[in-house]
């Protein structure tokens, strides 16, 4: 019985050394996947934010600075003075 016993035994050692592989193996694969995973999220994030603030930003700015002189300037010819005929000229037309 002492020797089916010791048999048993190294089986069931040499099982466990196996599975202890086995699960290291496992969860070294999590941890990479895992940190795959978040440089995946962090790219699909980060990269339209870095892509706004170091290429869309100074050309929309660029755009609003342009669209800001047009509208000050469309203010501007909303002030001009009218233009009047002179009167000789109302006169020869029969204006009044």
């Amino acid at each position: 019985m002492d020797d089916e016993i010791k048999t048993l035994l190294k089986k069931n050692l040499e099982l466990t050394k196996e599975n202890n592989i086995i699960l290291r193996k496992m969860r070294r694969s999590a941890i990479i996947g895992n940190i795959m995973r978040m440089i995946w999220w962090a790219m699909l994030i980060g990269v339209p934010v870095v892509l706004y603030y170091y290429y869309f930003q100074p050309l929309l700015g660029n755009l609003y600075s342009a669209y800001q002189g047009i509208e000050e300037t469309g203010k501007e010819l909303t002030t001009l003075p009218t233009f009047s005929l002179p009167e000789w000229l109302k006169n020869l037309f029969g204006g009044k």
